[in-house]
């Protein structure tokens, strides 16, 4: 009688051994698998070569479309960049920096780029879709 539940167990043991060999298999091509890939984003700019007078009230739109970030740089002084209606802001910290406006989800807005200084500010600004 000892014979059917030695061979119990041993079956056990074994199914055990196997489903934690799968697990660590599944685990480590889960690891090494490589991530899918991302969707083409396409840049389009808006506002290029615009000279905006100085003050922060100044500033250059760009048509209502569907973009999740935004992005842009002055030549003279810093700039800043926002949506029209989602209205997060972020500045560059000087001239010829690039600085960013990630929404993180794709919506329908309108790019704007604004002057960050008391002088005139030539602009580039562009968004991602």
């Amino acid at each position: 009688m000892t014979f059917p539940v030695r061979r119990f167990q041993r079956d056990a043991m074994r199914r055990l051994l196997l489903s934690t060999l799968a697990a660590t298999v599944l685990t480590a091509l889960s690891i090494i698998a490589p991530a899918p890939a991302k969707a083409t984003e396409e840049i389009t700019g808006f506002c290029g070569n615009v000279t905006l007078a100085g003050g922060i009230n100044h500033f250059c739109e760009g048509p209502n479309v569907a973009l999740y970030e935004i992005a842009g740089w002055g030549d003279q002084h810093s700039v800043c960049v926002r949506g029209r209606l989602v209205g997060l802001e972020t500045c560059s910290p000087s001239p010829g920096e690039v600085t960013f406006d990630p929404y993180g989800f794709r919506t329908s807005d309108n790019p704007q780029i604004w002057n960050h200084a008391a002088g005139e500010n030539r602009v580039h600004g562009f968004y991602y879709h």
